[in-house]
């Protein structure tokens, strides 16, 4: 499936439909797909010494990155897969992610985390090869993941332009007794704290000034995600950006405050 082009996370999700679960009974995550891709002992061969005992007093064990040899032994046990198609499948692993291939096994990325920048210096990887129908189906799981039922239209579309980071919706009570999604920030200290921090947007005002923006007579979600590629912004700049590569940008502006109402004391 991997060397097919799916990306770990897709094999994953598959797995899951059909009811496969590890040895302990959890779902297998990307994560997980990524270990077994560059397990070589499904080969029926072990790479023996890939931990070694570095305090024989606490008898805690850590990977051995060079420290000591590693011994590469072959029929220890009954093969599941072919060494060719394991071997493929190191080389796929290392030119989709950007990493090395060390004593034959890709090394581990991080390629749930990639950006561009210098702040995030991640190594270069190649997108997998995906058909139309699973980009939408990829793009359809970022807009429910927060709920799962699409709850906020916004969800996973709203990103701060320095830390890179998604806004994301925290309900807000009012005096009238109204509630409202206001878009936030959340780690924006913890990626970038040196650079300004977007202001809360409403996320019916923000609606609102996207339609002005837009030309439209009333918000369509739908719409808005054949038309835009994502929604920056920069403190209180919004950057709409469409998917033919032109941008539009306008100030958000903040509506009227309704504060919520104080407990009385007596």
């Amino acid at each position: 499936m991997f060397l097919d082009g799916d990306s770990c996370y897709i094999i994953g999700k598959k797995l899951e439909a059909d009811g496969a679960r590890s040895y302990a009974g959890k779902a297998l995550c990307g994560e997980v797909i990524a270990n077994m891709i560059r397990q070589e002992k499904y080969t029926g061969c072990t790479l023996a010494q890939k931990l070694y005992t570095a305090d024989h007093g606490t008898h805690k064990q850590v990977r051995n990155t060079g420290e000591l040899p590693m011994y590469f032994i072959e029929g220890t046990h009954p093969a599941i897969i072919s060494m060719e198609t394991f071997q493929s499948a190191q080389q796929e692993f290392a030119q989709r992610y950007g990493v090395e291939i060390v004593n034959g096994i890709a090394q581990k990325a991080s390629y749930f985390y990639h950006k561009d920048g210098e702040h995030s210096p991640h190594p270069k990887h190649r997108g997998p090869y995906w058909s139309e129908e699973r980009r939408r189906q990829h793009s359809e799981y970022f807009r429910t993941r927060e709920s799962g039922q699409c709850r906020y239209d916004f969800s996973h579309f709203i990103e701060c332009e320095h830390c890179h980071g998604h806004l994301q919706a925290s309900l807000r009570h009012y005096v009238d007794g109204s509630a409202e999604a206001g878009w936030v920030d959340v780690e924006h200290t913890m990626r970038a704290k040196d650079t300004p921090r977007p202001i809360v947007f409403r996320d019916g005002a923000l609606k609102a000034q996207i339609i002005s923006a837009l030309g439209w007579k009333t918000f369509d979600a739908d719409r808005m995600f054949e038309t835009l590629s994502g929604i920056s912004v920069n403190v209180d700049l919004v950057t709409l950006h469409f998917k033919d590569g032109v941008t539009k940008a306008f100030r958000y502006i903040q509506p009227k405050q309704i504060h919520r109402k104080r407990k009385e004391t007596t």
